[in-house]
């Protein structure tokens, strides 16, 4: 196994192919998707446990998308179930690797809440939970130093974990290995990362840009409903794609 050093070109390639790949099956990919992400907000909303349990499983989840993707590739079906073929990986090898994966992406996700807590008292929480605060302490100094702790932290988190799920089930490797390749290989790259980044921010920014201004011009609740939803569906499918088109590009198997 050897991690390419690809140049930064690379990053608008993995969502053009990305894109391609999409194309395919749209319906498909954007059921699952949506699959996955209502059955991680119904798990966030458990009392106590659901949180960790968001945490745990994630990876695994992550690691069917990207099944789903390969079989997109290989021009197989995809169907629901997929999602969980991550954990069924390697003859259920892949299960138990992936959940402590899940662990250390949520400790790691803690870390940074914690250091926003630290920042703002608590501040940037109430506000992610719903709840009030007052005009000062939402746009004070300590709030701002927290938001950018917590967008940094989960970008570095994201990164630390990117390849990872991919590890576990294509590779075999150990938890700590894969997190640890996973790290390097996106080090090594770094200058297609940002290429992508920057297309992708480009990207929603443009499309925010189109849909206000269509807003603006019809003014139908209904409509903006209709059509932002699939729109945002798309474009997180997309990424998500965008994940499986990095690794096929970047990780040879030698």
């Amino acid at each position: 196994m050897q991690a390419q050093q690809l140049p930064a070109s690379a990053g608008w390639q993995w969502i053009k192919q990305a894109w391609n790949l999409f194309r395919q099956q749209p319906l498909a990919i954007m059921s699952l998707f949506i699959i996955f992400v209502f059955s991680l907000l119904l798990l966030a909303m458990l009392p106590f446990i659901g949180p960790l349990l968001y945490g745990v499983l994630m990876q695994g989840l992550s690691a069917g998308f990207l099944i789903a993707c390969k079989q997109v590739e290989n021009k197989e079906l995809v169907v629901p179930m997929t999602l969980i073929a991550g954990f069924r990986a390697n003859n259920k090898r892949a299960a138990k690797p992936l959940l402590v994966l899940g662990a250390c992406y949520f400790v790691s996700a803690l870390a940074v809440l914690a250091l926003t807590i630290l920042v703002d008292d608590g501040t940037l929480m109430q506000v992610f939970r719903g709840e009030k605060v007052s005009e000062d302490a939402f746009y004070s100094a300590q709030v701002t130093s927290a938001m950018l702790i917590a967008a940094s932290g989960h970008v570095l988190v994201t990164a630390i974990f990117w390849y990872a799920p991919a590890l576990v089930i294509w590779h075999e490797l150990t938890p700590m290995k894969a997190v640890f390749f996973s790290v390097v290989t996106v080090w090594r790259n770094k200058a297609a990362f940002l290429v992508y980044g920057l297309i992708l921010s480009g990207i929603a920014l443009f499309l925010q840009l189109v849909m206000s201004v269509i807003f603006d011009l019809v003014d139908m609740p209904l409509l903006e409903g209709f059509l932002t939803f699939p729109l945002l569906a798309t474009y997180a499918s997309v990424i998500y794609c965008s994940v499986y088109t990095s690794y096929r590009c970047t990780i040879t198997t030698t």
